[in-house]
């Protein structure tokens, strides 16, 4: 009975050194997948913070670029309203002109159409009296 128990005890005592030895290769094992998982995060993070840089930089050159064309807009507005004013200020100038001369027109044919009343008037009193006279010479001669 007690060489059954040595052998008992020495089987027990191999199982146990060969589970001791299992547990070795899954602690090693398992420290090598904890080892090539950190490294896979690690690299993952390092893709993932490269893709946010590479996202940021996008952003701001789009940002960069929205702003640039805002200012090349606003000054093409700018320049557009300066020119429609300039325009707008020589429209005003030739309308402006454009009554002073219709204004000095309407005088003008004020005056003319006056001097011709005048002329008109001083004409009919020629006439009235040659008719005078020539009644008068009528009634003379008759």
């Amino acid at each position: 009975m007690a060489t059954m128990a040595v052998a008992e005890i020495s089987e027990l005592h191999a199982q146990n050194l060969q589970l001791h030895s299992t547990i070795g290769q899954l602690r090693n094992a398992l420290e090598v997948a904890a080892a090539q998982t950190q490294t896979e995060v690690q690299s993952a993070r390092a893709a993932m913070a490269q893709d946010i840089a590479d996202l940021k930089d996008t952003v701001q050159a789009l940002r960069d670029g929205l702003d640039s064309q805002a200012i090349a807009s606003e000054a093409a507005l700018q320049a557009l309203r300066a020119a429609h004013a300039a325009e707008t200020d020589q429209l005003r100038s030739a309308v402006n002109a454009l009554r002073l001369q219709l204004d000095s027109a309407n005088a003008d044919a004020a005056q003319s159409l006056r001097s011709q009343e005048a002329q008109a008037h001083r004409d009919q009193e020629v006439l009235k009296e040659h008719i005078k006279l020539l009644r008068i010479q009528l009634e003379t001669n008759a």
